[in-house]
């Protein structure tokens, strides 16, 4: 089963016999002298790029080029989200704030007590 008789039941067969009948009316033009025939080898051509026997490699190839680009977009998305959340969140602290929290971090850590001891040995 290809992926155009999954999403549309019976289209392939639809489309090749509806081949089969413009291949049988071309003919009958030709042979009435409508049309010529390399006018009718040139519609035939044409029609062969983009028939049903295309129709699944099309489809493979753009979901092969949407999953490859949504890849490709999905790490600025992720930072994207992250920057906004964050970014949002925290923007409101001052920059004061930011570096009494950095002190009060550095104090917890134990920093006081490694400062006395080095500026004792001085």
């Amino acid at each position: 089963m290809t992926l155009v008789d999954f999403f549309y039941p019976g289209e392939t067969a639809r489309a090749r016999d509806l081949e089969r009948r413009n291949k049988e009316l071309e003919a009958r033009r030709v042979a009435a002298g409508i049309d010529t025939p390399e006018w009718a080898g040139a519609q035939e051509a044409a029609f062969g790029q983009n028939g049903p026997d295309t129709w699944n490699a099309d489809m493979e190839q753009a979901a092969a080029d949407g999953a490859l680009q949504g890849f490709h977009d999905l790490p600025g998305k992720v930072r994207g989200t992250l920057t906004g959340a964050v970014g949002w969140s925290l923007a409101w602290v001052p920059w004061w704030g930011w570096l009494v929290g950095a002190f009060l971090v550095f104090v917890w850590l134990g920093g006081m007590e490694m400062m006395r001891g080095r500026l004792a040995k001085s």
